[in-house]
């Protein structure tokens, strides 16, 4: 159930009781019987959630099934990091040490790892510093 539908109809109903103990009100929480067992949805074809999932089975992968997880593919994307430079103009990004210049000690850098195109791009103060190619382990 979307978070919207739950606080809309589970909130004004927890705000107008009064709980005493905090215990109370936790036990209170912990019973989601009425969004799931008495809201009728929908989207699950008229049926409430807790209906719904009685009729999913659990689905098993085959007992000869393996997964070769030596050659899963790289996801293409930008991940972001921010580092600090140290006093010999050097940081570390995943185990590896880059050299940035003395200039830039004590300074932070943004540092772009696009796998797509398999480079590191550092940069400092929104403009590019430095740019290299960065081979991705396919271990």
């Amino acid at each position: 159930m979307a978070p919207e539908n739950f606080n809309g109809r589970f909130q004004p109903r927890l705000f107008r009781r009064h709980f005493k103990y905090p215990a109370v009100l936790r036990r209170e929480l912990a019973r989601p019987t009425t969004a799931n067992e008495q809201h009728i949805q929908s989207r699950l074809g008229q049926r409430t959630v807790t209906h719904y999932r009685r009729g999913k089975r659990l689905r098993r992968s085959p007992v000869r099934f393996n997964l070769d997880t030596d050659h899963w593919p790289i996801s293409e994307a930008c991940v972001i990091f921010i580092r600090q430079v140290s006093g010999r103009g050097k940081f570390t990004l995943l185990g590896q040490t880059f050299k940035v210049g003395p200039s830039h000690k004590f300074n932070y850098v943004k540092v772009v790892l696009d796998t797509r195109r398999q480079c590191l791009l550092i940069y400092m103060t929104g403009k590019v510093l430095k740019r290299r190619s960065y081979k991705l382990n396919r271990r």
